[in-house]
């Protein structure tokens, strides 16, 4: 990943974010910005968790994990893991 400040980013954007594929941009020697490539499978996810609808559904979910209304995956498997490895057979 490559730095650079934010004054470098204002001179010429252009040749700057043609030069790596992550960049981190700092304001008075902070951290500022991140900036990162995406391909378009990317972009889409970006784009639906940004969504209110969608973020509003992981959120009841995230509430609902935290007040042991639901179970994760990982423990399901773990519980159920003896089930599953008799029907292989």
């Amino acid at each position: 990943m490559r730095t650079i400040t934010l004054e470098e980013l204002e001179t010429n954007p252009v040749a700057v974010l043609n030069i790596a594929d992550d960049l981190l941009i700092t304001k008075d020697s902070k951290p500022y910005r991140l900036v990162s490539c995406l391909d378009e499978d990317v972009l889409d996810d970006v784009l639906l968790l940004q969504h209110p609808a969608i973020r509003e559904t992981i959120q009841t979910s995230e509430a609902n994990l935290a007040a042991g209304r639901y179970q994760s995956v990982d423990v399901l498997l773990e519980k159920y893991s003896h089930e599953l490895s008799d029907s292989d057979s």
